[in-house]
């Protein structure tokens, strides 16, 4: 099988070479100074050929730069590197949000570096390719502006400040006006509501989101008191006789952590991440503090770093409530062994609720039979669940390639990737493919609505898909009730009308489950009669019944 590695392509670059250095292998140590607006929770990775490029190296943990008190820092070993590259085949910085390293000019740098065993590189990093999201204030002067006074933003009905909310109050408006709010008396800096030329009908005494140069707002015919929110760029109107509305402060009802036990070694790093509930919640107090600042201590936000061996309690207090990290420190390497297994989770974003590993490499097929392994069980990370599947550490290396699919015919697409002993890799199933994640910064998304349309395409209608016979839902299962066949009739499902998804399969017997896959063979029962035919819902079964 051909793996076609990825090719990281730069436009113009601004090139920088570190001085050469003699040739000499074994791990060494890049640290940068980052631009001042880089926050310390920030995700920076190294990356280049030696790791795969952005598509393999963005979000794994093994490629991430870690904070320090002035510089931020990743150690490097070439043993992990893929496909014979190093630094000298060029290296970029990149921020997980805000793009590429680039120049004064804001042109991509690539850097190269002949490293040696045991040295620190130290760089400087200009900008990145996204300026940092500026700071909106909206603490000027907040005005009503509309069709109540011709749209003169130097005229707008005056808002009061009482604390970060702006009060219009006994505004007068007719069905027809529109409006929005206005600072400083310009057009510059605008609130409206929904999409911009278009119009918003508020309704008295419910919140309504704002946005910059949104569409202009409406309400019924009344007298309010008009209350905008300019920090959290929300307004709501209030019918004048009514009570104002008073601010509800949102405590603290919990935190957690993840992950909640760690093991490292002297020198190592590992970024907790702690999840508080509500997620609004007005948070008054938080502190980071390690039980043994010997063994292990925390910075404020949440990295732990290994200082010596033995064990130690990172915990977080949050207005009260407490969560803790069990934190282990290993003084030396335990070498080769069961530890240098390779570690694999994998997020199930296509909602199969099932999933197989299936890999292999440049001996063969590394497991007996298709579709592979199943996962040795579930773990949660950063909230959400993974599949944990083991690699023995005999099989990784170079050219290893994995399959993830659900056992029933769905799969992601081939993935080429060096997995080094020892390592813990987290993926992210959609579609037919599979990312690496950073499993504490990671949002999945809704995941796709399954299709549910099944029918029947065979010989008994010209293997029409489009002239499917129909399949009506019955539980989890969807049915075609009084299907004729006859000695020689083959047939196959189709999902929505076509062969695109479709389930094939060796025939068992009436009245007995059997296994469906796409684009399996043709189901010849070889029965003469009528009969109901099932499949599940998730197209893994079917079933041939007696009425």
């Amino acid at each position: 099988m051909l793996v076609l590695l990825p090719v990281i392509c730069f436009c113009m670059p601004s090139c920088r070479r570190e001085d050469k250095e003699p040739d000499a292998t074994g791990p060494f140590t890049i640290q940068a100074v980052l631009p001042e607006d880089t926050a310390d929770v920030d995700a920076v990775y190294i990356i280049g050929d030696f790791n795969g490029g952005e598509e393999f190296a963005l979000g794994n943990p093994l490629w991430q730069l870690h904070k320090g008190s002035t510089k931020w820092a990743v150690g490097l070993d070439p043993e992990k590197f893929i496909g014979g590259k190093t630094l000298a085949d060029g290296y970029f910085l990149m921020h997980a949000t805000r793009g590429v390293e680039v120049d004064a000019s804001g042109a991509p740098v690539v850097r190269t570096l002949d490293a040696v065993a045991g040295k620190t590189y130290d760089i400087e990093v200009v900008a990145w390719e996204k300026e940092a999201g500026k700071t909106f204030d909206p603490s000027g002067t907040w005005t009503v502006v509309g069709t109540i006074n011709s749209w003169n933003q130097a005229s707008g009905i005056a808002m009061e400040i009482s604390g970060d909310v702006r009060i219009a109050k006994g505004v007068a408006l007719k069905a027809s006006d529109e409006f929005k709010f206005v600072m400083d008396a310009s057009w510059d800096t605008n609130f409206g509501a929904g999409e911009a030329n278009t119009k918003f009908a508020a309704t008295a005494g419910e919140e309504f989101a704002l946005q910059a140069d949104g569409g202009n707002i409406t309400a019924p015919a009344g007298t309010y008191d008009i209350y905008l929110y300019p920090f959290e760029a929300k307004a709501k109107l209030v019918k004048a006789e009514d009570a104002p509305p008073q601010p509800q402060e949102k405590p603290v009802t919990g935190v957690s952590v993840a992950p909640t036990s760690v093991t490292l070694k002297v020198g190592e790093t590992q970024t907790l991440t702690a999840t508080i509930t509500p997620s609004d919640a007005d948070v008054k107090s938080l502190l980071w503090s390690s039980a043994d600042a010997s063994i292990a201590s925390v910075s404020q936000s949440g990295l732990v770093t290994a200082v010596a061996s033995g064990e130690t309690t990172v915990t977080i207090t949050v207005d009260g409530f407490s969560a803790s990290c069990a934190v282990t420190v290993e003084a030396e390497d335990p070498g080769p062994g069961p530890s240098s297994d390779a570690t694999l989770y994998v997020y199930d974003g296509n909602a199969w609720g099932s999933m197989r590993l299936w890999v292999w490499n440049t001996t063969g097929n590394l497991y007996p039979a298709w579709p592979g392994a199943e996962p040795e069980g579930t773990e949660t990370v950063g909230s959400h669940s993974f599949y944990k599947f083991t690699v023995p550490a005999d099989w990784c290396g170079d050219g290893l390639c994995m399959i993830f699919s659900d056992g029933n015919g769905n799969q992601t697409s081939d993935l080429a990737f060096d997995i080094a002993q020892g390592g813990s890799y987290y993926f992210h199933v959609s579609g037919a493919s599979a990312t690496i994640i950073d499993p504490n910064n990671f949002e999945p998304g809704e995941p796709p609505v399954p299709d549910d349309s099944w029918g029947i395409a065979g010989n008994m209608n010209g293997w029409n898909a489009a002239a499917a016979i129909e399949m009506q839902v019955a539980g989890d299962s969807y049915v075609a009730h009084g299907v004729t066949l006859t000695a020689d009739t083959e047939f196959k499902f189709v999902q929505n009308k076509s062969w695109t998804v479709n389930r094939g399969g060796t025939f068992v017997a009436v009245n007995q489950d059997f296994a469906v896959y796409q684009d399996g063979a043709n189901i010849k029962p070889g029965l003469t009669g009528t009969y109901d035919i099932y499949i599940k819902a998730d197209g893994s079964t079917a079933c041939i019944v007696t009425p």
